[in-house]
Protein backbone atom coordinates (compact mmCIF):
# COMPACT_ATOMS: atom_id res chain seq x y z
CA UNK A 1 0.00 0.00 0.00
CA UNK A 2 1.21 3.91 0.12
CA UNK A 3 1.35 3.84 3.66
CA UNK A 4 4.99 3.34 4.32
CA UNK A 5 6.92 3.57 7.82
CA UNK A 6 8.43 6.80 8.63
CA UNK A 7 5.72 9.27 6.50
CA UNK A 8 1.89 9.76 6.20
CA UNK A 9 -0.15 8.15 3.03
CA UNK A 10 1.01 9.15 -0.14
CA UNK A 11 -2.19 8.85 -1.91
CA UNK A 12 -5.82 8.94 -0.08
CA UNK A 13 -6.68 5.44 1.72
CA UNK A 14 -9.85 4.62 3.39
CA UNK A 15 -10.42 3.97 6.99
CA UNK A 16 -13.47 2.73 8.83
CA UNK A 17 -13.72 4.28 12.46
CA UNK A 18 -15.03 1.23 14.29
CA UNK A 19 -18.60 1.87 16.14
CA UNK A 20 -19.38 4.61 13.86
CA UNK A 21 -21.70 5.20 10.49
CA UNK A 22 -19.05 6.64 9.11
CA UNK A 23 -15.82 6.15 6.90
CA UNK A 24 -13.21 8.19 6.40
CA UNK A 25 -9.52 8.45 4.24
CA UNK A 26 -5.98 9.21 4.86
CA UNK A 27 -4.69 12.04 3.43
CA UNK A 28 -0.97 13.33 3.06
CA UNK A 29 -1.85 16.84 1.88
CA UNK A 30 -2.75 18.30 5.48
CA UNK A 31 -1.96 14.91 7.46
CA UNK A 32 -5.47 15.06 8.65
CA UNK A 33 -8.32 12.17 8.18
CA UNK A 34 -11.07 13.98 5.87
CA UNK A 35 -14.79 12.66 7.31
CA UNK A 36 -17.41 11.49 4.46
CA UNK A 37 -21.05 10.20 5.10
CA UNK A 38 -21.30 6.51 3.21
CA UNK A 39 -24.59 6.94 2.53
CA UNK A 40 -23.79 9.79 0.10
CA UNK A 41 -20.64 8.71 -1.36
CA UNK A 42 -22.32 5.12 -2.75
CA UNK A 43 -20.24 3.89 -5.95
CA UNK A 44 -18.79 7.37 -6.29
CA UNK A 45 -14.87 7.38 -5.97
CA UNK A 46 -13.70 8.82 -2.59
CA UNK A 47 -13.92 11.97 -1.65
CA UNK A 48 -13.24 14.76 1.28
CA UNK A 49 -16.87 15.89 2.53
CA UNK A 50 -15.49 17.20 5.75
CA UNK A 51 -12.44 17.66 8.21
CA UNK A 52 -14.38 17.21 11.87
CA UNK A 53 -11.89 14.18 12.54
CA UNK A 54 -9.10 14.37 14.38
CA UNK A 55 -5.87 14.99 12.01
CA UNK A 56 -3.24 12.93 12.55
CA UNK A 57 0.92 13.31 12.30
CA UNK A 58 3.76 10.98 12.52
CA UNK A 59 1.97 7.79 11.36
CA UNK A 60 3.94 4.99 11.25
CA UNK A 61 3.78 1.41 11.32
CA UNK A 62 5.86 -0.49 13.70
CA UNK A 63 6.31 -4.18 14.15
CA UNK A 64 4.77 -7.65 14.36
CA UNK A 65 2.33 -8.36 11.50
CA UNK A 66 -0.11 -11.21 12.82
CA UNK A 67 -1.60 -12.84 9.48
CA UNK A 68 -4.42 -15.45 10.42
CA UNK A 69 -5.43 -18.28 8.32
CA UNK A 70 -7.86 -16.11 5.92
CA UNK A 71 -5.49 -13.83 5.30
CA UNK A 72 -5.88 -11.15 7.10
CA UNK A 73 -3.47 -8.88 8.60
CA UNK A 74 -3.04 -6.93 11.59
CA UNK A 75 -0.36 -4.16 12.89
CA UNK A 76 -0.12 -1.76 14.93
CA UNK A 77 0.64 1.79 14.22
CA UNK A 78 1.00 5.04 16.08
CA UNK A 79 0.73 9.05 15.72
CA UNK A 80 -0.08 11.77 17.17
CA UNK A 81 -3.91 12.96 16.66
CA UNK A 82 -5.70 16.32 17.03
CA UNK A 83 -9.47 16.94 17.26
CA UNK A 84 -8.71 20.71 18.30
CA UNK A 85 -5.72 22.59 19.54
CA UNK A 86 -2.34 21.00 19.99
CA UNK A 87 -1.70 17.31 18.56
CA UNK A 88 -2.06 14.96 21.53
CA UNK A 89 0.47 12.29 23.02
CA UNK A 90 1.60 9.72 20.20
CA UNK A 91 -1.51 6.37 20.65
CA UNK A 92 -0.66 3.25 19.56
CA UNK A 93 -3.52 1.96 17.06
CA UNK A 94 -4.78 -1.46 15.58
CA UNK A 95 -4.67 -1.61 11.78
CA UNK A 96 -6.39 -4.40 9.95
CA UNK A 97 -6.28 -5.37 6.05
CA UNK A 98 -8.26 -7.94 4.24
CA UNK A 99 -6.40 -7.22 0.92
CA UNK A 100 -2.94 -8.26 1.34
CA UNK A 101 -2.12 -4.77 2.89
CA UNK A 102 -3.07 -2.44 0.18
CA UNK A 103 -5.54 -1.14 2.44
CA UNK A 104 -5.84 -0.38 6.02
CA UNK A 105 -9.06 0.23 8.38
CA UNK A 106 -8.71 1.58 11.95
CA UNK A 107 -9.86 -0.99 14.26
CA UNK A 108 -8.99 0.20 17.81
CA UNK A 109 -6.55 2.49 19.63
CA UNK A 110 -4.20 -0.13 21.85
CA UNK A 111 -3.12 3.09 24.25
CA UNK A 112 -3.74 6.41 24.97
CA UNK A 113 -2.55 8.26 28.27
CA UNK A 114 -2.75 12.41 27.79
CA UNK A 115 0.66 13.98 28.64
CA UNK A 116 2.33 10.22 27.89
CA UNK A 117 3.42 9.06 24.10
CA UNK A 118 3.61 5.20 23.10
CA UNK A 119 5.23 4.60 20.30
CA UNK A 120 7.02 1.64 18.59
CA UNK A 121 4.85 -1.81 18.98
CA UNK A 122 4.77 -5.11 18.34
CA UNK A 123 1.66 -7.72 18.42
CA UNK A 124 1.57 -11.50 18.85
CA UNK A 125 -1.12 -14.02 18.76
CA UNK A 126 -0.69 -16.04 21.94
CA UNK A 127 -1.10 -19.62 22.51
CA UNK A 128 -4.14 -18.65 23.97
CA UNK A 129 -5.69 -16.70 20.79
CA UNK A 130 -5.42 -13.43 22.87
CA UNK A 131 -3.45 -10.64 20.99
CA UNK A 132 -0.31 -9.14 23.36
CA UNK A 133 0.76 -5.67 22.50
CA UNK A 134 4.34 -4.70 23.73
CA UNK A 135 4.94 -0.97 23.70
CA UNK A 136 7.25 1.57 24.50
CA UNK A 137 6.90 4.79 25.68
CA UNK A 138 8.56 7.96 25.85
CA UNK A 139 10.50 7.18 29.32
CA UNK A 140 11.99 4.29 27.41
CA UNK A 141 9.86 1.47 29.48
CA UNK A 142 7.98 -1.33 27.88
CA UNK A 143 4.29 -1.80 28.71
CA UNK A 144 1.61 -4.52 27.37
CA UNK A 145 -2.26 -4.68 26.85
CA UNK A 146 -4.04 -7.79 26.28
CA UNK A 147 -7.03 -8.16 24.07
CA UNK A 148 -9.24 -11.72 24.75
CA UNK A 149 -9.19 -14.78 22.30
CA UNK A 150 -11.93 -14.46 19.79
CA UNK A 151 -12.00 -10.43 20.26
CA UNK A 152 -9.14 -9.98 17.53
CA UNK A 153 -8.25 -6.58 18.92
CA UNK A 154 -11.57 -4.80 18.57
CA UNK A 155 -11.39 -4.48 23.22
CA UNK A 156 -8.06 -4.55 25.08
CA UNK A 157 -8.21 -5.08 28.98
CA UNK A 158 -6.62 -3.65 31.87
CA UNK A 159 -4.65 -0.56 31.50
CA UNK A 160 -1.37 -0.68 30.30
CA UNK A 161 1.06 -1.95 32.78
CA UNK A 162 5.21 -2.30 33.14
CA UNK A 163 6.36 -5.28 31.75
CA UNK A 164 7.73 -8.02 34.25
CA UNK A 165 11.22 -8.78 33.90
CA UNK A 166 12.42 -5.64 32.17
CA UNK A 167 14.20 -3.17 33.87
CA UNK A 168 12.55 0.78 33.76
CA UNK A 169 13.68 3.16 30.93
CA UNK A 170 15.53 0.02 29.45
CA UNK A 171 13.15 -1.00 26.48
CA UNK A 172 13.02 0.34 23.05
CA UNK A 173 12.02 -1.16 19.65
CA UNK A 174 10.47 -4.55 20.49
CA UNK A 175 9.60 -7.93 18.81
CA UNK A 176 7.47 -10.31 20.21
CA UNK A 177 7.76 -13.84 18.36
CA UNK A 178 5.40 -16.75 18.97
CA UNK A 179 8.08 -20.29 18.62
CA UNK A 180 7.01 -23.37 17.51
CA UNK A 181 7.95 -24.94 20.50
CA UNK A 182 5.01 -22.43 22.03
CA UNK A 183 7.29 -20.07 24.23
CA UNK A 184 6.99 -16.64 23.17
CA UNK A 185 10.16 -14.46 22.83
CA UNK A 186 10.84 -11.10 23.04
CA UNK A 187 13.40 -9.20 21.45
CA UNK A 188 14.39 -5.79 22.56
CA UNK A 189 17.13 -3.08 22.79
CA UNK A 190 18.03 -0.22 25.49
CA UNK A 191 19.81 3.11 25.45
CA UNK A 192 23.55 3.25 26.52
CA UNK A 193 25.43 6.39 27.13
CA UNK A 194 26.55 7.19 23.00
CA UNK A 195 23.26 6.99 21.54
CA UNK A 196 24.16 3.06 21.31
CA UNK A 197 21.98 0.01 22.29
CA UNK A 198 22.23 -3.04 23.63
CA UNK A 199 20.39 -6.12 22.49
CA UNK A 200 18.17 -8.51 24.76
CA UNK A 201 15.63 -11.64 24.72
CA UNK A 202 12.99 -12.38 27.53
CA UNK A 203 11.14 -15.67 27.41
CA UNK A 204 7.47 -16.24 28.47
CA UNK A 205 7.31 -20.24 28.98
CA UNK A 206 3.35 -19.99 29.35
CA UNK A 207 3.36 -18.93 25.60
CA UNK A 208 0.84 -15.89 26.80
CA UNK A 209 3.38 -13.93 28.57
CA UNK A 210 1.87 -13.69 31.86
CA UNK A 211 5.30 -14.65 33.28
CA UNK A 212 8.44 -13.51 31.70
CA UNK A 213 12.43 -14.75 32.60
CA UNK A 214 14.69 -12.00 33.18
CA UNK A 215 15.98 -10.52 29.75
CA UNK A 216 19.18 -11.76 28.40
CA UNK A 217 21.67 -9.78 27.10
CA UNK A 218 22.80 -10.86 23.46
CA UNK A 219 24.63 -8.04 22.19
CA UNK A 220 27.16 -5.92 23.62
CA UNK A 221 27.13 -2.46 22.03
CA UNK A 222 30.42 0.07 21.74
CA UNK A 223 29.98 1.53 18.29
CA UNK A 224 27.17 0.52 17.05
CA UNK A 225 22.86 1.46 17.27
CA UNK A 226 21.92 -1.87 16.79
CA UNK A 227 18.72 -2.77 18.99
Amino acid sequence: GDVKEGTTAVAFKELVRAGEQRRCVLGSASRSIGVGDSRRIGATPWSVIARDSPQIAGFRFHRGIIQDADGTLYAPAHAEWRTGGAYESFRVMLMKSTNGGAEWTFVSTIEYTAGISFGETSIVRCKDGSILAVMRNDSNSLYYRRSPPGDNGVNWGAAATALPGVAANAGVDPYLELLPNGILVLSYGNNVTGNMRHCLVSFSPDGNGNNWISGRQTFTSSTSGLG
